[in-house]
């Protein structure tokens, strides 16, 4: 009975822990990159990706079959906090302007409410805008030039406008009901670099 209890409250922890887990480095996130200690930013951000990661592995090791709706929401929200709150970061550094962070606000608002109380729907290039959005925030940690920042603002600006058109057409032609499953944008990211990594 004991192994039973630990073993359901284990597999409810992971989904919403880690989840969580992620959403906590957004403070220190914050800090180390507004203090400029950009080594210790690109550490946590990719150790935060690592986690879902991680996440991803644990669940399929315990045979957690599917995640509930609400855990679904809390990943996608863990991922919005960090992205929103790096961005905010470099607005107050000026690397951005503030609109950026209306753009990410209506992502997310768009994705709430077009998906419902259901699981979350995503769209075959909506699915890619948090993974997106994590890749442009290493490349500018990574790469701190303005000649890279221009060309980085102009794949947002190109890319909001794709993803609005794919949701628009992928909602008229799709029931509400059938939502497209996918990974989260951390652990695409970190399954990508495990990858590479391994080559």
């Amino acid at each position: 009975m004991a192994n039973l209890f630990t073993e359901k409250w284990i597999k409810t922890f992971i989904p919403y822990g880690v989840a969580l887990l992620r959403a906590f480095f957004a403070p220190f996130l914050f800090y180390t990159f507004i203090n400029d200690l950009r080594i210790w930013t690109i550490i946590l951000f990719f150790f935060a990706c690592f986690t879902d990661y991680f996440d991803g592995y644990l669940v399929r090791k315990l045979d957690i079959i599917s995640p509930s709706s609400l855990e679904s929401y809390l990943d996608a929200t863990a991922d919005f906090i960090i992205i929103f709150t790096m961005f905010f970061a470099f607005m107050l550094k000026q690397i951005y302007p503030y609109w950026i962070l209306i753009i990410i606000g209506v992502f997310f608002l768009q994705f709430v409410i077009t998906s419902g109380l259901k699981s979350p729907v995503y769209d075959p290039v909506g699915k890619y805008t948090g993974l997106f959005f994590f890749v442009v925030i290493i490349i500018t940690l990574l790469f701190p030039q303005p000649i890279v920042y221009n060309v980085l603002l102009i794949c947002i600006i190109g890319f909001t406008a794709i993803s609005v058109l794919s949701r628009s057409v992928y909602l008229i032609t799709h029931k509400k009901d059938e939502p497209f499953i996918d990974k989260s944008p951390s652990d695409l990211l970190a399954r990508i670099l495990v990858v590479n990594l391994n080559t």
